[in-house]
């Protein structure tokens, strides 16, 4: 007889609240992943343990706090110093103009 059980690992994310000496998360950001203006969130993320596609209660691999879309809950990348003085979006690519108001930065 022959068993064959198949494990692996899935990557998630989770929802935290602003971590200690943190800045506040940006309320007004253009999403590089979806394209949306949303608000930004703080998200970590982990992978969990499964056994033939149940996921298991082990939680491993733990990552730094990241800012994230809260719609697509994809991470932002590095956003700083790049808020428009008109409307307040923060965008994670340095331009001239904003890409929201096109009033220049």
């Amino acid at each position: 007889m022959v068993c064959c059980i198949l494990c692996g690992a899935n990557s998630e994310t989770k929802r935290i609240e602003r971590p200690g000496g943190f800045p506040e998360a940006p309320k007004k950001i253009l999403c590089p992943q979806c394209g949306e203006i949303s608000e930004g969130e703080y998200r970590v993320a982990y992978d969990r343990f499964c056994i033939c596609i149940i996921p298991c209660c082990c939680k491993c691999n733990n990552t730094e706090p990241f800012i994230a879309c809260i719609r697509c809950k994809k991470p932002v990348g590095v956003i700083t110093g790049n808020r428009c003085n008109q409307c307040d979006l923060v965008t994670s690519f340095k331009s001239q103009n904003c890409p929201n108001c096109g009033a220049r930065k």
